[in-house]
């Protein structure tokens, strides 16, 4: 008498394999796969652009229209539907539904899988749509005749489910001291052209103003620092030829550290005589500039977390492109100099400015933004301002994140989820007008708080955030 047996132990440790083993009248297999191949979805998590209904395994694409493994599948052993014992084929689609074998059962049965275009039955003679039931064998019970495929038989225990929460712990360390901000800001001469089409103010008019208001926000809050490039000695920059008095070599001199990143009022003074003082002129230099900034005296305060805003209009063309033209050797000193940066635990956050830079998503600035630490999700890594609006509201994004009040989540919750938050074990209210509380922006991992909520944790008056999604 035929005698089989199946057992899928499936565990969800990190060191954990999968393991299916099968006894048969032939002898025993076994098959192992690492464990990261089993499916991970939290309840009301979704990652990425995953569907939870379809696409268990985050592939990108429904799992059930995945083609299985050729290499690896075995030939079947021979049934009625399968005299030959021959593998399994995969015929053009009859638009039925999936077809495979039914575990547990006598070999003629199948279990259809609705809105699959493709099926899966074997080489010889395409089972019933219905299930006939399962013989019982003195260990396994079997199932009743007309039982829907895929459904737990009465009596037994069904199948257990993923939990119903994910938690999520942020400790966030007591006492902050007040972060440095570098500002390096592009004041080559694109920069007097206007951030949209035939708009009426120039790039730089609308970095000013954008700056600003940062400023105003921010303060007592952030210790800020300035740096403008390019930064020519002895020569007026201009993209009139015949106003112009600077060489190609002057186009490119590199920004220095004008003011270091502080928050009393002098550093205020300072950064706004600057900031009003500036005309557009010269080319690019991206790389050496921001190569300069690893000898600032406050962004390598230890006690602190320190960071960089480039806030520019174009890609590198110094010194290399003469201040003018783009090329690779100029985009790989700006990304050295960022990587520089970050070893010393500098992050660098990258605004690209204005419409005529941003149509053409170059990648050199994605690859800046992910090199210094700060990259966005999505296809665009750094962040594109087309508009005075989105230049303020980028930078007052930028600000949440280095006070502290902005968090990133490990998976965007499920817009239909329920989200709690808790700060040192007190929950808080969702504010959707952000003036007390917390918010989630759809579809995002950015977890935002606002009004004494960010004050609390800006202060060091929280220790932990405890985030609760899905229940």
């Amino acid at each position: 008498m035929k005698h089989e047996k199946l057992i899928v132990l499936l565990m969800s440790s990190g060191l954990a394999m999968t393991t299916l083993w099968i006894w048969a009248c032939s002898g025993e297999i076994s098959i192992s796969a690492p464990d990261s191949t089993l499916p991970r979805v939290a309840d009301g998590l979704l990652p990425g652009n995953a569907n939870p209904l379809t696409d268990v395994s985050g592939s990108g694409q429904p799992d059930d229209t995945r083609p299985f493994p050729s290499a690896s599948t075995p030939a079947t052993p021979a049934t009625p539907g399968n005299p030959a014992g021959n593998p399994a084929t995969v015929p053009p689609s009859s638009g039925e539904g999936t077809q495979t074998p039914n575990p547990g059962s006598n070999g003629d049965d199948t279990v259809v899988r609705p809105n699959n275009p493709d099926t899966t039955p074997g080489t010889g003679q395409n089972p019933p749509a219905s299930n006939p039931g399962t013989p019982g064998n003195g260990e396994n019970p079997g199932t009743p005749p007309g039982t829907p495929p895929g459904s737990t038989p009465p009596g037994s225990t069904p199948p257990s489910t993923p939990p119903s929460c994910q938690e999520i712990n942020l400790e966030i360390g007591g006492q902050r001291q007040e972060p440095n901000v570098m500002l390096a800001v592009d004041k080559s001469g694109s920069m007097s052209w206007s951030i949209q089409a035939f708009g009426q103010r120039t790039k730089i008019d609308d970095t000013k103003t954008a700056i600003q208001s940062l400023l105003g926000a921010a303060q007592g809050k952030i210790r800020f620092g300035w740096m403008q490039f390019p930064s020519p000695q002895g020569c007026t920059p201009s993209i009139i030829p015949a106003i112009n008095t600077c060489t190609s070599q002057q186009n490119c001199t590199p920004g220095q550290v004008e003011v270091e990143c502080g928050n009393d009022q002098s550093t205020m003074n300072q950064i706004q005589t600057r900031m009003a003082a500036l005309v557009p002129g010269g080319g690019t230099p991206t790389g050496p500039s921001l190569e300069n900034l690893l000898q600032s005296r406050t962004l390598n305060d230890p006690a602190r977390d320190n960071f960089v805003i480039l806030l520019t209009d174009g890609v590198p063309t110094c010194p290399n492109g003469s201040g003018a033209n783009p090329n690779n050797g100029d985009n790989q000193l700006a990304l050295g100099a960022i990587a520089k940066l970050t070893g010393k635990q500098i992050k660098t956050f990258v605004i690209g400015i204005g419409e005529d830079l941003n149509n053409t998503n170059p990648a050199v600035l994605s690859q800046m933004a992910v090199s210094g630490g700060s990259a966005r999700d999505g296809a665009t890594r750094y962040y594109p301002a087309n508009s005075l609006a989105e230049l303020q509201s980028t930078l007052n994004n930028i600000g949440r994140i280095v006070i502290g009040c902005q968090q990133q989540l490990p998976l965007a919750p499920a817009p239909s989820a329920p989200v709690r938050v808790l700060q040192d074990g007190r929950e808080i209210s969702r504010s959707p007008e952000h003036n007390n509380g917390f918010d989630i922006a759809p579809n995002t991992r950015q977890l935002d708080f606002y009004g004494p909520a960010c004050d609390e944790l800006q202060n060091g008056k929280v220790q932990q955030v405890k985030i609760i999604i899905g229940c």
